[in-house]
């Protein structure tokens, strides 16, 4: 009984002082394996989505930066928030970063218009059933040279948008940016 008592408190102890409560997705996408605030890398993000295997190759239909699951009907969108000349050219160095806890500011590819098939599924989503999931890192590379995982930040819903190729789009969170996270995620003031 001791031990018990004791166990419970320390698990509290380190609940109550977590970083990152992982949150379940809820609806049509309470089926993925993947958690709001939990980190993934490519292959386990992809193989969720039910578009490539761990370890397999980047589906033909992979772009810099998003994915398109049919089988969920979901838009994953890869964001790293500090881009540095190494890593990527003055073309993919979108504007990407968290305007409020709950609004991020996002840009499409290049390529993307408001009219183009993409643009309007972003456009609207919430009318086709479809879903937006926001995944962030802070870097392309971690201290130790490998790539740095991606944060479900979680399920995202068009608010409005600005320009064509790129798209400016802001998406409204389903949950609020954990405190570490918005410290890198705003615009540097």
């Amino acid at each position: 009984r001791r031990f018990r008592d004791e166990l419970t408190q320390v698990l509290s102890y380190v609940i109550d002082r977590a970083d990152h409560n992982p949150i379940a997705l809820t609806g049509n996408l309470s089926k993925l394996p993947l958690k709001v605030h939990s980190s993934y890398n490519r292959s386990e993000i992809l193989a969720a989505l039910d578009v490539a295997r761990i370890g397999g190759q980047l589906p033909r239909t992979w772009a810099q930066g998003v994915q398109w699951s049919e089988k969920y009907q979901t838009d994953a969108l890869f964001i790293t928030s500090e881009k540095d000349e190494k890593n990527f050219s003055p073309t993919v160095r979108y504007k990407d970063y968290a305007r409020t806890r709950t609004l991020f500011h996002w840009e499409s590819q290049n390529s993307t218009s408001e009219t183009s098939p993409t643009g309007l599924r972003y456009q609207q989503h919430e009318q086709r059933g479809s879903h937006v999931l926001l995944f962030l890192r802070r870097y392309k590379d971690s201290d130790i040279g490998t790539s740095q995982p991606w944060m479900l930040l979680g399920p995202a819903t068009y608010v409005e948008h600005r320009g064509s190729k790129p798209m400016a789009i802001t998406w409204r969170l389903e949950h609020e940016l954990p405190a570490d996270v918005w410290t890198y995620a705003a615009p540097a003031h």
